[in-house]
C-alpha cells in the first residue's frame, strides 16, 4: 500500500542529503541557498520512516502473521531484495571508480573490503547508513511484538516501553561519545524506537478517533518542519551562534527522531493543510526514486564540481539533470524488478494457512 505524504517525506529526506552534498562541493543554485551539514538530518529522516512504515505494516498484520515465522522470513527476503540488489551494483560501481579514478568516494579498496561493506561490517563514505538501517530491520519483529502485546495491555503501555527502551539505548551509547558517521546500530535507536513508537499510535483503533484529520497535528507537523528548516547550519550561524560548524546538530538524535516522528504522525493522520505538501507529485517522485538517487548522487555531484567547470547554478542544474534520470533507470530496471519479484514471493506467507 502506497502512502502518497510519506512518499513525499521520503522525497524531503534524500533533498536534504543531496542539497548538503552539493553545498559540501560549493554548487549552490544561488550564494545564500547553503545546505552544508543537513545530510545528516536526512538520513535520520530516512532511519524515521523505515522504522514507522515497516512496524506499522507488521502491526496491521495482526497477531496471527506476528507469531508465525514464515511471515518474518517474508519480511526479512524482502528487506534483502529492497536494499542489496541495487547497493551491490553501487559497490561495484564503486571499486571500479577507486581503480580508475581513485579521488572519488566511496572508495573500495579491496575484495576484503567490498565483503566487509555486504556483511554490514563496513560504511564507507555515504555507505554509513545502510549497516545501520539494516540491523533495525533484524531488532524490528521483536520490536513489533513488544509493541503489540503492550498495546493489548492499555494504549499508552506502548509509549512507556518505548520511553525505556530509548533511555535504556541512550546511557548504554551517548550520543557524545558517537564517532561521525558510526555504522552502530546503539547511538541511533532512539530514532527508530520513536518511528516504531509513531507506528503503535497510527495502527491503533483506540487511539484514531483522537487524532485523524486533526488540525492541531497539522499544525505541529509544521512548527516541527520550522524548527527542522532553524537547524540548517548557515541559517542558525547567522540567527544564533556565530561559531557553529556544519556538524552542530549531527549528534541531535533524540531531538531529529522527535521531529521527524511529528512530521510522520502528521503526514498520516493530519489535514489537507498538512498532507498535500507532501503528496505533491515532483516531491512524491524524488521519494519513489530515493534509494537510487541516495545512492548515486554524490558520484555525480563530485563529477561535476571537480571536472566540470560553469558556473555553481548551471553546476546545479546540470547536477540534477544527471542524478534523476539515472535514478529513474536505476529505480526501474534495478530496484523495482527485485521488489516486485519480493512483493510476489511472499505474499502468500503472510498468514498461517487454516490446518485441513
Amino acid at each position: 500500500m502506497t502512502i502518497k505524504s510519506l512518499d513525499g517525506l521520503r522525497g524531503l529526506a534524500v533533498l536534504l542529503v543531496f542539497l548538503s552534498h552539493m553545498s559540501l562541493e560549493q554548487i549552490n543554485l544561488l550564494p545564500a541557498l547553503d545546505f552544508s551539514g543537513m545530510g545528516k538530518a536526512g538520513v535520520y529522516l530516512f532511519f524515521s520512516l523505515s522504522a514507522f512504515l515497516l512496524t506499522w505494516q507488521a502491526l496491521d498484520a495482526g497477531e496471527s502473521a506476528l507469531s508465525y515465522p514464515r511471515y518474518w522470513a517474508g519480511y526479512l527476503l524482502r528487506r534483502v531484495l529492497r536494499i542489496y540488489p541495487l547497493y551491490i551494483v553501487a559497490l561495484l560501481v564503486s571499486i571500479v571508480l577507486t581503480g580508475f579514478a581513485p579521488g572519488y568516494t566511496p572508495r573500495i579498496d579491496s575484495p576484503q573490503d567490498l565483503l566487509g561493506h555486504l556483511v554490514l561490517l563496513e560504511g564507507t563514505s555515504i555507505y554509513w547508513a545502510i549497516p545501520v538501517e539494516f540491523t533495525y530491520y533484524l531488532l524490528l519483529p521483536g520490536v513489533a511484538l513488544a509493541l503489540y502485546y503492550a498495546r493489548q495491555l492499555h494504549s499508552l503501555a506502548p509509549l512507556a516501553i518505548s520511553l525505556a527502551a530509548i533511555a535504556t539505548s541512550s546511557m548504554i551509547w551517548p550520543a557524545s561519545e558517537t564517532q561521525a558517521n558510526s555504522i552502530q546500530l546503539g547511538p541511533y535507536l532512539g530514532i527508530f524506537f520513536i518511528g516504531s513508537l509513531a507506528a503503535s499510535f497510527c495502527s491503533d483503533d483506540r487511539l484514531k478517533n483522537y487524532v485523524d484529520q486533526h488540525h492541531l497535528l497539522s499544525v505541529i507537523g509544521f512548527a516541527a518542519l520550522l524548527i527542522a528548516g532553524l537547524t540548517v547550519p548557515a541559517l542558525w550561524r547567522c540567527l544564533f551562534d556565530p561559531e557553529a560548524t556544519n556538524r552542530v546538530f549531527h549528534k541531535e538524535f533524540l531531538f531529529y527522531g522527535l521531529l521527524w516522528g511529528l512530521c510522520i504522525l502528521a503526514a498520516m493522520r493530519g489535514n489537507r493543510s498538512f498532507t498535500a505538501l507532501f503528496e505533491w507529485e515532483p516531491l512524491r517522485f524524488l521519494g519513489r526514486i530515493s534509494f537510487s538517487v541516495y545512492l548515486w548522487h554524490y558520484l555525480v555531484v563530485q563529477l561535476v564540481a571537480r571536472d566540470i567547470s560553469i558556473h555553481s547554478s548551471l553546476q546545479f542544474l546540470l547536477v540534477f539533470a544527471a542524478v534523476l534520470p539515472l535514478s529513474w533507470l536505476s529505480y526501474q530496471f534495478i530496484e523495482r524488478p527485485f521488489i516486485s519479484w519480493g512483493h510476489r514471493t511472499t505474499n502468500h506467507w503472510h498468514r498461517p494457512t487454516s490446518a485441513a
